[in-house]
């Protein structure tokens, strides 16, 4: 993927985030082509609102595995999940507060 597209859908993906989307990856597809059960799924969400959680955070297959207060750090972990498990977004939801 380019450069300019790959950063246009990380911008976009920064400002639902912020919004209080929550945003669900998924290699489905991709285990569907291959013909592979092994499904991995990532939630990505932006907490506001807890004092001791407050920032970007992706959870892997039910765990925590990321969290940061910048975009950046959380950016670069997302990358590398979404190129080794190949995940793709599959469901965005906005959070009622």
């Amino acid at each position: 993927m380019c450069d300019i597209k790959k950063q246009t859908i990380m911008e976009n993906l920064k400002t639902r985030l912020k919004k209080g989307f929550v945003i669900t990856l998924s290699n489905e597809n991709f285990q569907a082509i291959t013909g592979d059960d092994d499904i991995r799924m990532a939630t990505l969400i932006q907490r506001q609102n807890h004092s001791w959680a407050n920032g970007f955070s992706i959870e892997f297959n039910g765990e925590m595995v990321h969290t940061s207060k910048t975009f950046n750090s959380f950016e670069k972990r997302l990358n590398k999940l979404i190129e080794k498990w190949n995940l793709e977004e599959v469901e965005s939801e906005l959070l009622e507060l």
